[in-house]
């Protein structure tokens, strides 16, 4: 049985953590299928009229626009834009994308879309 050189072996992980961290802001934002669910915010946000999101509160993602996610909290009565450092979202998203394979990082919503049309076109 042939072994993996160990500086090979080495290699390829380190490729591959490297590729996980390759996801940027901007890459997250244009990349909706990326996008997870939920994050967490990490310093409490306070806005006028009372209204506060306490750290440590998990919200959902909404959207993203230019260099801040749109999140809502989880009952849905507060919509509010947080930039990269106010939630782990960035974060969240690049645990998600470490654990897909280049295959599957290689699709698309606009790609996908084309997938199901064209399956749809043969039934």
């Amino acid at each position: 049985m042939k072994m993996l050189n160990p500086l090979l072996l080495a290699s390829l992980l380190i490729a591959g953590i490297a590729t996980a961290q390759e996801l940027t802001w901007t890459g997250l934002a244009g990349r909706p299928e990326l996008w997870p669910a939920q994050c967490t915010v990490k310093a409490a946000i306070n806005f006028e009229g009372g209204v506060s999101i306490p750290a440590g509160t998990k919200v959902d993602v909404v959207d993203f626009n230019g260099d801040q996610a749109d999140l809502k909290t989880i009952d849905g009565r507060t919509y509010f834009a947080a930039g990269p450092d106010d939630s782990d979202v960035l974060e969240v998203a690049r645990a998600a994308y470490a654990g897909i394979t280049p295959k599957q990082r290689a699709l698309t919503y606009p790609l996908r879309e084309h997938d199901d049309a064209v399956r749809e076109s043969h039934h």
